[in-house]
């Protein structure tokens, strides 16, 4: 709309009869504020809740998914150190002539042969999701070695339940995911009194929350800044006003994800803020 006023002439007349800038863009302003407003709720608490959930629907669609994933007649990895092998498989569920090769302690490693077993999901001890799988075998013989070759103990047994941790699969499948992402902002701050009581280094977590507030100011900032941009082009030169934009836009981007890495090396909120600096220079051009 700006663009137009001055492709038009119109903001030509404006000035004229003594329309400033400031009172030009006092539509962007509410319309920044609006942003603003959203921009900060959905930063400090909509965005953390669904990044929370996101990481629950992972958690149990792999606990789901993984054992109908497990095939016949070959060894397979369910996780670090446990590696299985099933002769056949019922409609059921029900698994058959099982090899379960148990690594996960290199000094007590195992081998269990099985007649039937099945697997079943762990539930977490605090309630509200799995907390991974556990593998429930029948009938069989359990083989411990010595160095990994000799056979040091044999033990047979009727019923067996072998719990499986799934944190390291879980954990490779929302490595995207950093645990305080997930915190909204009160307990985001919260965590950081705690751990700097503690002794422990929070700059990470302290840039997180000034990008929190930082993020969302930007968005003011980018729309009261496209008034002057779009003022100042016109003509020859409104291509130059929108090149300029999308160079502004990544820009920030671009030193958004630059000042991740500068937790600790800068102030945190030098490396949270520092981006939002960019467009505050540009607010203040005169077109």
């Amino acid at each position: 709309a700006y663009g137009d006023l001055r492709a038009s002439g119109e903001w030509v007349a404006l000035r004229t009869i003594g329309v400033s800038l400031h009172r030009a863009i006092r539509p962007a302003l509410v319309l920044g504020a609006v942003v603003l407003a959203v921009g900060l709720a959905l930063s400090n608490f909509a965005e953390p809740g669904g990044k929370h959930r996101l990481k629950e629907l992972i958690r149990r669609v792999a606990v789901d998914v993984l054992p109908t994933q497990v095939r016949t007649k070959v060894f397979q990895t369910l996780t670090n150190g446990v590696i299985l092998y099933v002769g056949d498989r019922t409609a059921s569920g029900e698994l058959k002539d099982v090899v379960l090769i148990d690594q996960r302690n290199v000094d007590d490693a195992r081998t269990i042969f099985a007649a039937t077993g099945r697997i079943a999901r762990l539930e977490a001890e605090a309630g509200g999701g799995y907390a991974g799988m556990t593998i429930i075998l029948r009938d069989g013989t359990i083989e411990e070695f010595r160095e990994n070759t000799t056979v040091e103990r044999r033990a047979r047994f009727r019923h067996l339940e072998l719990p499986v941790d799934l944190q390291g699969e879980l954990g490779r499948r929302t490595r995207f995911l950093a645990e305080f992402e997930e915190w909204p902002t009160p307990v985001l701050v919260g965590q950081i009194a705690l751990l700097r009581k503690a002794g422990e280094k929070v700059a990470p977590l302290e840039v997180a929350l000034h990008q929190r507030l930082a993020i969302p100011v930007a968005a003011l900032l980018f729309v009261v800044m496209g008034v002057p941009l779009a003022l100042a082009g016109g003509g020859g030169k409104k291509s130059l006003s929108v090149v300029l934009s999308v160079v502004l836009v990544g820009s920030y981007y671009v030193l958004l994800r630059t000042s991740d890495g500068l937790a600790g090396a800068v102030p945190s909120w030098l490396a949270g803020w520092g981006p939002n600096a960019l467009d505050h220079r540009v607010i203040l051009m005169n077109p």
